[in-house]
């Protein structure tokens, strides 16, 4: 039985570790930061899809943001143009911006 995805476009950038940012980077698909967005009221689990499987720090990456809840969590806050942080935990290791409205599609 087929399932819905929800996701939308994003372009994301990851710190080198010596701004605060991972030690290595996440490669592939299904890594699973949170984003921190303003004007939402907590942090939002996504999931990256698209990320290569050889990256570099500093350097926008084309990926789909998996919206993980949605849509038994708002992510209606999410909007393109709109700028987030990623993070792990309380620390930031990334940021970027979205580049569509949420998209969906079967899987």
């Amino acid at each position: 039985m087929p399932m819905t995805i929800y996701y939308i476009r994003a372009k994301v950038l990851f710190y080198p570790y010596d701004r605060g940012g991972r030690v290595c980077l996440p490669v592939g698909d299904g890594y699973a930061p949170y984003v921190r967005i303003e004007g939402a009221s907590h942090d939002l689990a996504v999931r990256l899809n698209g990320l290569p499987l050889e990256g570099i720090y500093d350097v926008q990456y084309d990926v789909e943001m998996e919206l993980m809840y949605h849509p038994q969590v708002d992510y209606g806050v999410m909007s393109i143009g709109k700028t987030f942080t990623l993070v792990e935990g309380i620390k930031a290791i990334g940021e970027g911006f979205m580049v569509s409205a949420i998209l969906q599609k079967e899987r």
